[in-house]
């Protein structure tokens, strides 16, 4: 499994209506904000980068995927301070295909 429920089960507190929401949010968003980021590394600007980043970075959080949150630190961290778009670039595809593994599992275990 790519995802960990951990935190939010703790956060729901038992309210499964609350995880499925939360779960179906996630499904709309972060696909969108992924090709986002994505776009933005491909014009090589770095104000983008990081906003989409820091923007994924508590949804991936959340549902304890911490490759892809990793990757997405690093690449948050890049693009605010040194600006090293390679490294960027060498991060980016490893970190999609983590993220749309999960989606197909996530849509697969929550019927969505």
């Amino acid at each position: 499994m790519k995802y960990q429920l951990d935190k939010l089960n703790e956060l729901a507190a038992g309210d499964q209506e609350f995880i499925e929401t939360i779960v179906a949010a996630f499904l709309e968003e972060v696909p969108g904000d992924l090709n986002s980021l994505k776009e933005a590394i491909g014009q090589e600007d770095f104000d983008a980068i990081y906003q989409y980043a820091h923007k994924l970075k508590p949804n991936l959080d959340l549902l304890g995927m911490e490759y892809a949150k990793n990757s997405i630190l690093t690449i948050e961290k890049e693009a605010k301070g040194d600006q090293n778009i390679e490294l960027i670039k060498s991060l980016i595809p490893d970190a999609v295909v983590y993220v749309d593994e999960t989606i197909l599992e996530l849509k697969k275990d929550f019927q969505l």
